[in-house]
């Protein structure tokens, strides 16, 4: 299957910031509350972008330890296509 939306996921303690991405165009950027509820009305406005298909996408979210546990559980129980990635190192 090939890969048409790439979602990638900034992680905060409080806050998700959200961009998807078709290959050609930044179609959506959005924040939410790092919770449940704001991954979920995310979602919502994601999944109603022209043409989405989650079967053809994949989320992608640095690794912030504990304060992507709520992201991870939902896309987890959604069967939802995930990586995570290392965030950037600072010098």
């Amino acid at each position: 299957m090939d890969m048409c939306y790439f979602i990638g996921v900034d992680v905060s303690k409080a806050t998700l910031d959200w961009a998807v991405f078709d290959g050609k165009t930044l179609l959506l950027q959005s924040q939410s509350e790092n919770t449940e509820k704001g991954i979920k009305a995310t979602l919502r406005l994601i999944r109603a972008l022209p043409g989405f298909k989650a079967s053809q996408s994949v989320c992608c979210a640095e690794h912030t330890g504990i304060y992507n546990a709520h992201l991870l559980a939902y896309l987890h129980k959604l069967s939802f296509p995930l990586c995570r990635a290392a965030g950037a190192v600072r010098k």
